[in-house]
């Protein structure tokens, strides 16, 4: 995982230099999705406390989404497309790049705890999520036990 996530880094890196050559950096900000959202990193970088975000008693990271004990919910059931929550941090890294290019500032800060009450799978989970996650790590865990060499 840290080999994939370090060729993300890499690649992102190549194409904001690449763009910033191609049309010389004028007019034009990139920012990394990845590299917001990695700063809530929970495969990685359990003990950084930094960058922890708290809506009440659920922590919000990049683990696959958890009724018990709450946590996830930067990402929805499918793990890849962000919740409320997690579109609001990248809007909040737009609006700061916005903020240090052009001197604009929101009209009105982005609210995390609003993001997250107006999100129906984080304040309405699916009852059986924990089990079926359960399930699934459980058959990985065997197929993977099944493979030579592993």
């Amino acid at each position: 995982m840290k080999t994939l996530d370090e060729g993300v880094r890499d690649l992102n890196r190549r194409i904001a230099d690449y763009l910033t050559e191609t049309f010389g950096g004028e007019g034009l900000a990139f920012i990394d999705a990845y590299g917001v959202m990695e700063l809530h990193d929970n495969k990685h970088y359990r003990e950084t406390r930094e960058h922890e975000i708290w809506i009440k008693d659920w922590r919000i990271n990049n683990v696959p989404l958890q009724r018990w004990p709450h946590k996830g919910g930067l990402y929805g059931l499918d793990n890849l497309h962000p919740t409320a929550v997690g579109y609001a941090i990248l809007a909040q890294a737009v609006c700061r790049r916005i903020e240090e290019m052009e001197g604009l500032a929101p009209v009105a800060p982005i609210d995390l705890a609003a993001a997250f009450r107006s999100d129906s799978l984080l304040t309405d989970m699916p009852r059986r999520l924990d089990i079926s996650l359960l399930l699934i790590n459980l058959v990985a865990a065997f197929a993977a036990l099944a493979r030579p060499g592993v």
